[in-house]
This record gives structure tokens, C-alpha cells and sequence, in this order.
């Protein structure tokens, strides 16, 4: 029986499969035996078929169990080595580009490359091992076709990862190769001046010390080399020999170098020393050229603008920088010669002197242009924190300026100046960016600094504040922003007490049948007590030196709240009139008694609950009690003549009672209602057993009365 393992992606199979070969062979066995029921076996008594002979047969049955459990013990093994195919199943399965991009993501070095390729490399070698075919029993299992692919699958991943560490090596390679060809170049040229021959020396002291170096640029390429061609990889072979001539190529760049250094210093000698003398003789007038210059229209002249400064400075150390290279070359030259070095003073002291003003002007061309950007920036925006914080950290690096500056270099004295008043001002600034600083107060910067600058947000800069002097009036402007702040804090109890007050609403009561129209007069004395509280901070906010700007509000405020407790006191004293008097002038008998106080009671009686609803509905304090405005105040115009005419007719109401106690003077034991209760009940039922209650009042002696 024959077996192939092949690939149905993403899976591995055999074909044919297992259980179509059960069924097969135990179909050709069944067949096999079934070809006998057409034979007869001759016997002595009867004739019976061959194939129930067969059937019966211990061997037969025996041999078709065998076919049955044959392919059961020979499919365990079949399925291991399946299994064994299958540990390679990520180089089918994987994406190998997805996998390679991430690995590449994190910029493994040449080890981490390696390690993977080496890894890779040993899984190419267990796909070669396995065996084209496998004996198992019966069985004859054909890898050949599974196992090319997966050779191509493990080189692949192979070549992908290796192939990274092919570029590696090939761009070190090649940067080799052109810097030999370079130095090779510059060996060949022909040394006529003597830059050319201090550019000369530096390149043999230069392939000096690369000689120290050369195994360990060269000795990674070679091993590079050395595993790509075991990984199995294709190399040009350029390449291979560019790698194999390495060293050989160097070994003959060096003697190449041995020569030119010989010629240079034997050949030329002569030619090359009266150059350095005539060279020497004319750097020395320059030299002094360069530095009387300097001195005429150098950075450090007195009177000039940093920004030209900083320009000029910029000039002349390309100038000094130029001419520094030169007396360089002209040492070297003369050291390799064995001559003495020819000093320029002028030149060192003018190298001294640039590098001090570089130091310094490194410190005041940032604050240069933190200047420029702070006074460009809207005062809306600016952020003084930060600021603040840079104006000390240039203060800081300006303290670490060497001592020498300090001399007589006037930039130097001119930032120091700079940056003073920035740390003066500064603070200033952040006293002027509270919140509780308004215009009146900028106002009042502008008398004292006396200047004038726009405080539109959009036009209103830093530049408009920076040179007014605000660092030479810094104690008034602190006490305009201690106002600014005392102010603010007075503002905020006024707008606290205004907010109370404009939401403050009045509280009613039931009252018999008329509805909701009286004070609730607990609510109405509290409220009276915070009407007190209220005044009293008013009061004493009237009293503050820092009340200028609110004192017409405050003082307004206090006219409001002194005239709404005027009100409501007016208020209570006119319904506790009026519930007296409507308890009297609601019964028959007073109305009778008094007719025309009644009418009168009536009138006002409309008036007042007409006043009493409308105030339920409005129910806010400021509404009821000041209307549209204070001075008119209707409210107080109303109750005052609701008053008056309630009055009136208490009075007529004491008037009458007295008239009763002339005519019977034991009522003046009792008071005005219980003496206007008890008549009403005589004048009503005549009934002596409802005024009983009034007995122990007009006669002391008696406590209850019977009548036969």
C-alpha cells in the first residue's frame, strides 16, 4: 500500500486518506471471498457451496480480521509522522512579511539578526532530514512531494531575514572600498603649497591610526561574509573577491603612504621651508590687519546696537576662524620641519576677546529674543509664570560669564541692566494680571507712570508696559493693586448680598376664607433680622477707604434694604390692624352699630386684599415692597393710606366702645375685643350662657349666673 503526504492548505494530508483505504481493502477481501458462491463443493452426501465453506472456515475469518485491524495498527504511525510535519506548519501558515516588518520595527542589531537567522538556517536542516519515503508495515509513505515544499517555504524565511544581514555587510563593504579609493586619490595628488602638504600630513597621520583599527572594521565583514555563504546565500562574486582583496588592497595603500610621506619630507624639503617663511612674513601683516579692524569696527565698539553686534561678532569670528586654520597649518608645518613656532599675539587676543563675547552674547541673544517675542504678546496672553522663570535662568547663566567680561565691555553692563529690569518689573506684572484689576486701575497706572497706552484686548501688548517705569513707581502701583484686591473683595459681599436680595421672595398665609393673603409673620421677622445683617455690612462697607468705586451701588443697596425693612414693618403693623378690625367689622352688629365706619372698613377692606393678592403673585421682596423705584416706593404710598384710613376706623371703633363703658363702666374690665365679642353675642342670641366666660372679668365676686 502507498501512501502520499501532500499539502490542502492550511492542513496536511494523505492521500489517499486512511478511512477510504479501510473501506478499499476490506471491500477487495469481502470480493475475494464472495467470487466463491458461484463454485460447489463436491461432497459424499450432498453438494454445498464453496463459499459457505469459506465462510466457516476458522482461517478465513481470521485473515479478514487481520485486513479489518490492519490499517488500525499501522495509522498511529502514519499520524506521528504527520504530526512531526506539522511542527513546521508557521512556515506555511505565518505571514512572513508581517512577521519580518515588526521584527524589523524594533531595529534589531546584527546579533538579534543573526540569532534568527542561525535559528532559521537549523530548521532548513531538519526539513532536509526528513526521509522521501517511510516504511511503516505494509505501508509505503511518500514525502518527496511535501518536503520540496517545504524547502522552499524554510529558504525563503531564510533568505528574507539573511538577505538583511547581506545589505549590512555589502554597505559596509562598499563605505571600505570608497574611502581607500578616496585616500588614494588624495595620496596621488601632488603636494605644491603648503596647505597641500599639511592636508598631506593629516592624511598619513590619519591612515596611521586607522592601521590600528582596520582588524576591527574589516574582521565583522569577513565573518559576515563567511555565514552568508553557510546560509547557502547567493553572492555576486564581486563581492567575494572584494571581500577575499580586503586586506591586500590596504597592505598596498599603506606602502603607497610610506612613499608620499618620504617624498614630502626628503624630496621637497627645501622648496617647502622657503614657502613657509614667505608664508609666515605675510600671515604676520594680515594678522595685524585683522586685529586693527577689529578694534575699529569690531562687536565690542561702544555705542553700537546689540543686533549689529551680534552681527559683527558673527563676521569676524568667520574672519578669525579662517585665520586660525592658517597659523594651525603653519605650526604643524613648522613642527614637522623642526622650526620654531612664530607667535601672534595679536591674533591670540582677539581669539580671547571673541570667545568672551561669544560667551556673552550666547546669553544676551536669547534674551534678545525672548524681548522681542514677550513685548510682541498680547496682555491677554501672556503667560508671566513662565516668564519670570526664564528672565532667572538667563540671570543665572549671565552670573556664570567669566569675571574678565565685567572689565570694560559695555554689552556686558548693558544686559546686566536689561535683565534687572525685567526681574523688577516682572513682579510688578504679575501684580497687575490678577483678576481683580480693572481699567479704572490701569487708569490710575497711567497718572502715576504718566503715559498713556490702549486697553482694547487686541491692541494692548507687553511693549506698552515694559519701559514706562513701572519698576521706579513700585510702591504705588502695589497699593492700586492692594485697592484693586480690597475692592474686589468688597465687590464680591456686595454682588453676594445683591444675589440674595433679587431672589429673596415673601412668604403667605391662610387667613378664614380669603385665601393666602397674610404675612407669615415668623418668615417676615427673620427676614427682618437678615434685612439688619444685611445693613449692617453695608454700613461698614460705606465706612472702607476702598469702597470708592461701589459706593454708589453700595449706598444705593443700603437705601433699597433700609426702605424695604421700612416696608415690611409698615406691612405688619397695617394687617395686624386690619385683622382686628375685620374680626369687629365682619359681624352684623358692628356693622349696624357703625354704619359708616363699616362703609369705610369695606372700601379700604377691598383695597388691601386686592394689594395682598397682588403681592402673592409678584411674591419677590425687591418687587413688592420697592416697585419700580425706590423714591416713588407705591407700595409704602399705599399701605400708608390704607393705614390712615384703618386708623380712622379704630378710632371710631374706641370711640364707640367708650361710649358703651360710660353707659356701663364694668367694661372696663374687659378689653376692646373681648368687650366687642361679648356684645356681639347679646346683640346676636341674647343668650346669657355664651357670655358666662365674661363674668369672672366684670364681676370678681362672680363666677356663674343661672336665670329662673
Amino acid at each position: 500500500m502507498k501512501f502520499v503526504l501532500k499539502f490542502a492548505i492550511p492542513d496536511v494530508i494523505t492521500d489517499p486518506s486512511l478511512d477510504l483505504l479501510q473501506t478499499i481493502v476490506k471491500a477487495i477481501a469481502s470480493k475475494i471471498v464472495e467470487t466463491s458462491k458461484s463454485i460447489y463443493w463436491i461432497h459424499p452426501k450432498q453438494d454445498k457451496l464453496y463459499y459457505d465453506c469459506l465462510n466457516k472456515d476458522v482461517d478465513i475469518k481470521n485473515t479478514l480480521d487481520i485486513f479489518d485491524s490492519l490499517l488500525s495498527e499501522i495509522g498511529p504511525s502514519i499520524k506521528n509522522h504527520m504530526i512531526h510535519i506539522r511542527l513546521f506548519e508557521f512556515l506555511w501558515k505565518e505571514d512572513l512579511n508581517g512577521l519580518f516588518n515588526d521584527f524589523m520595527k524594533n531595529e534589531p542589531d546584527e546579533l538579534v539578526i543573526k540569532r534568527e537567522v542561525d535559528r532559521l538556517a537549523k530548521i532548513e536542516k531538519q526539513v532536509f532530514e526528513i526521509p522521501e519515503y517511510l516504511n511503516i508495515g505494509p505501508a509505503c509513505l511518500n514525502t518527496e512531494s511535501i518536503k520540496v515544499s517545504l524547502k522552499t517555504f524554510s529558504y525563503s524565511w531564510k533568505f528574507k531575514y539573511a538577505s538583511v544581514l547581506h545589505e549590512m555587510a555589502r554597505t559596509r563593504l562598499q563605505e571600505c572600498i570608497v574611502y581607500r579609493e578616496n585616500v588614494q586619490k588624495r595620496l596621488m595628488v601632488n603636494v605644491q603649497t603648503l596647505e597641500q602638504l599639511n592636508d598631506a600630513l593629516r592624511l598619513l597621520e590619519e591612515l596611521s591610526d586607522m592601521e590600528n583599527k582596520i582588524d576591527k572594521i574589516y574582521l565583522p565583514i569577513e565573518n559576515i561574509y563567511a555565514d552568508l555563504q553557510r546560509y547557502e546565500l547567493i553572492l555576486t562574486r564581486q563581492e567575494i573577491e572584494q571581500v577575499s582583496s580586503l586586506r591586500d588592497n590596504w597592505s598596498q595603500l599603506m606602502n603607497n603612504a610610506e612613499i608620499v610621506r618620504s617624498t614630502l619630507l626628503q624630496d621637497k624639503r627645501n622648496t617647502l621651508e622657503q614657502e613657509l617663511d614667505k608664508q609666515v612674513k605675510t600671515f604676520v601683516v594680515e594678522v595685524i590687519r585683522f586685529r586693527n579692524s577689529f578694534d575699529a569696527t569690531g562687536p565690542s565698539v561702544v555705542g553700537i546696537d546689540p543686533y549689529e553686534a551680534l552681527r559683527r561678532l558673527h563676521e569676524f569670528q568667520k574672519q578669525y576662524d579662517t585665520f586660525d586654520a592658517r597659523r594651525k597649518t603653519l605650526d604643524s608645518i613648522s613642527i614637522l620641519f623642526g622650526l620654531q613656532c612664530k607667535p601672534f599675539p595679536e591674533l591670540d587676543k582677539t581669539g580671547e576677546e571673541l570667545n568672551l563675547l561669544n560667551q556673552l552674547y550666547k546669553v544676551y541673544q536669547v534674551f534678545l529674543s525672548f524681548d522681542k517675542q514677550f513685548r510682541n504678546t498680547l496682555w491677554s496672553d501672556v503667560d508671566l509664570s513662565k516668564a519670570f522663570s526664564n528672565i532667572k535662568a538667563y540671570w543665572e547663566e549671565f552670573l556664570a560669564l567669566p569675571d574678565k567680561l565685567k572689565e570694560n565691555w559695555e554689552a556686558y553692563f548693558d544686559l546686566k541692566k536689561a535683565l534687572k529690569k525685567y526681574i523688577d518689573v516682572l513682579p510688578i506684572l504679575i501684580l497687575l494680571n490678577e483678576k481683580e484689576i480693572r481699567n479704572r486701575h490701569w487708569l490710575q497706572v497711567m497718572q502715576v507712570t504718566k503715559s498713556a497706552f490702549r486697553l482694547e484686548a487686541a491692541v494692548f501688548k507687553l511693549n506698552d508696559l515694559i519701559d514706562i517705569g513701572l519698576d521706579l513707581h513700585s510702591y504705588e502701583i502695589e497699593e492700586i493693586c492692594k485697592s484693586a484686591k480690597k475692592e474686589q473683595e468688597l465687590e464680591s459681599k456686595m454682588r453676594t448680598i445683591e444675589e440674595e436680595w433679587n431672589e429673596q421672595v415673601l412668604s403667605f398665609t391662610n387667613y378664614k376664607d380669603y385665601g393666602e393673603i397674610c404675612f407669615d409673620k415668623e418668615y417676615t421677622e427673620r427676614l427682618l433680622e437678615q434685612l439688619e445683617d444685611a445693613q449692617e455690612i453695608l454700613a461698614n462697607m460705606l465706612t472702607s477707604k476702598y469702597v470708592g468705586p461701589l459706593r454708589s451701588e453700595v449706598a444705593s443697596w443700603s437705601e433699597k434694604l433700609k426702605t424695604i425693612a421700612e416696608v415690611l414693618e409698615l406691612w405688619l403693623e397695617v394687617q395686624e390692624l386690619w385683622i382686628n378690625l375685620e374680626s369687629v367689622f365682619s359681624t352684623p352688629a358692628t356693622v349696624k352699630e357703625m354704619p359708616a365706619e363699616a362703609k369705610r372698613f369695606l372700601r379700604v377692606d377691598k383695597s388691601w386684599i386686592r394689594s395682598q393678592k397682588q403681592s402673592y403673585d409678584m411674591k419677590s421682596v425687591l418687587q413688592c415692597c420697592l416697585g419700580s423705584s425706590v423714591q416713588e416706593n407705591t407700595k409704602r404710598v399705599l399701605l400708608k393710606d390704607i393705614q390712615k384710613e384703618l386708623e380712622i376706623c379704630f378710632k371710631s371703633l374706641n370711640a364707640y366702645l367708650d361710649k358703651k363703658r360710660r353707659l356701663f363702666p364694668r367694661y372696663y374690665f374687659l378689653s376692646n375685643p373681648s368687650l366687642l365679642a361679648l356684645l356681639n353675642h347679646f346683640s346676636n342670641s341674647g343668650n346669657i350662657s355664651e357670655v358666662k366666660s365674661y363674668f369672672s372679668s366684670l364681676f370678681s365676686a362672680l363666677r356663674d349666673l343661672k336665670l329662673d
